[in-house]
């Protein structure tokens, strides 16, 4: 079972708070989903990606196909149920590529790590 929720804290606990990050990923030819990358250790975990099976209205709302973009968020897994709080002023994005094009290039994470290097300096 899955269950989310949008709200503001201050932007020091929001970014103290970010364990993982959302955005749209291709799963078939014609298909994206929502997918999710947990922050294990340090680093982004490539290997806990996985894909939203229901729907997530509010994540689908602010990411798009068409560009790169990501959403921080807190992930909770409670055994077989999890929850994600979203926090919707952390976006990270570039309009001049998309996910896809990072992904298959070897940049995607990187490029996710930057960003989250940037907003860890930029709260404290």
């Amino acid at each position: 079972m899955f269950s989310s929720r949008t709200y503001s804290l201050n932007y020091k606990n929001m970014i103290q708070d970010v364990n993982a990050f959302l955005f749209k990923g291709r799963i078939s030819k014609d298909e994206t989903k929502i997918c999710v990358c947990l922050r294990e250790n340090g680093k982004w975990n490539e290997s806990s990606v996985f894909y939203i099976d229901s729907e997530f209205k509010d994540a689908e709302e602010i990411l798009k196909d068409n560009y790169f973009n990501v959403l921080f968020a807190k992930y909770t897994s409670n055994g077989d149920d999890f929850s994600i709080d979203q926090y919707n002023d952390l976006v990270l994005a570039d309009e001049t590529t998309t996910n896809e094009k990072l992904y298959l290039s070897g940049n995607f994470f990187s490029k996710v790590e930057s960003g989250y290097q940037v907003l860890i300096s930029s709260s404290n």
